[in-house]
């Protein structure tokens, strides 16, 4: 029997797999403008103006993925037949709406898993729905933390749960919580991410605080403004 038979298979396969990478390698390329150009928008027909002196990220068809926009701009958001005002940055699907950009004005909008609205400024990213996963507050806002019916006040920016509930965010002021698999209390400030059960897993300490350590259960003095992260026991881990 013949032996070139089974070296001309893989040498195929091989062919058309250094294909296929070069193809999804030549399928987005960034292109520099000089100045303020008009561009189509993958998936849609619209042509927007995007900021010279920049750079836009275009699919195999020439058309905008990512870029900046040279002026406020009203655009479709992701699942939704609502128009939103964005300057600056902004991302889109492959249906020519928006997916992840920069408000140009404070706008409230609507946050995922939840009918209510919330007025967000900057950066906001939105899920199928055209709601809000992840944004920035545009004042202190008080909203339900995760796995609690407790309403907690955050600044700045805060990432939602399915149920529209805060499992991360930063805290607007010092704030005494839950520590995970714990009944005790600690005052936080800043960062902080919740478990399930709206307790804190991780968080910055406000003042010196006494916690048990991981492994021994001792109490030992934490600094305040000391990032700390817990274990189920409620212990700090090190």
């Amino acid at each position: 029997m013949p032996k070139t038979g089974p070296r001309i298979f893989p040498l195929f396969l091989l062919v058309a797999m250094l294909l296929c990478l070069l193809g999804v390698a030549v399928a987005n390329t960034n292109r520099a403008l000089n100045t303020n150009t008009q561009l189509p928008v993958q998936g849609s027909a619209a042509g927007i103006v995007f900021k010279g002196g920049t750079t836009v990220l275009l699919n195999a068809r020439n058309q905008v993925i990512s870029g900046v926009l040279a002026n406020n701009t009203q655009l479709p958001v992701q699942g939704s037949a609502a128009g939103v005002v964005f300057a600056g940055a902004v991302t889109f699907n492959e249906r020519g709406q928006v997916i992840y950009g920069n408000l140009a004005n404070n706008t409230q909008l609507p946050v995922q898993g939840s009918a209510a609205g919330v007025v967000f400024r900057g950066a906001v990213k939105f899920n199928l729905r055209g709601q809000v996963m992840d944004g920035f507050l545009a004042s202190t806002t008080q909203l339900p933390v995760q796995g609690s019916a407790a309403g907690v006040v955050f600044v700045n920016n805060v990432v939602f749960n399915d149920r529209g509930q805060v499992f991360t965010g930063n805290l607007a002021r010092d704030t005494q919580l839950p520590v995970q698999g714990s009944a005790a209390g600690v005052v936080f400030k800043g960062a902080v991410r919740f478990n399930s059960r709206g307790q804190v897993v991780q968080s910055v300490l406000a003042h010196d605080t006494q916690l048990p350590v991981q492994g021994s259960g001792a109490g030992v003095v934490f600094r305040g403004g000391a990032t700390v992260s817990f274990n189920e026991k409620g212990q700090v881990i090190r």
